[in-house]
């Protein structure tokens, strides 16, 4: 069920971070559909999914984030320091 609405809800979103969490919800029903099955082969797909997921996820996470904070800086450059802590305008947030 995670699946199907993760992935109809994700398709609907404009933030990235937000896609990236409806991403995670589908994703989290693949890795229930491993647990799901008993046996040894199962347990070893969940736990390569696990990690290839995860390492994915934060890589995407953090380039998402540093090219935000990168065009947000040099858009914003001759503002003080104090203006740039709000973001409210970015799509990544």
């Amino acid at each position: 069920m995670s699946l199907i609405i993760g992935t109809i809800v994700g398709l609907t979103q404009f933030r990235i971070k937000r896609l990236y969490a409806y991403s995670t919800i589908s994703h989290v029903g693949f890795i229930l559909l491993a647990l799901s099955i008993n046996n040894v082969e199962s347990l070893q797909a969940f736990v390569f999914y696990l990690m290839q997921y995860t390492i994915s996820n934060l890589n995407a996470f953090l380039i998402l984030i540093s090219i935000g904070y990168s065009l947000y800086y040099h858009r914003y450059a001759d503002i003080k320091y104090n203006m740039i802590k709000d973001k409210n305008n970015s799509p990544i947030t």
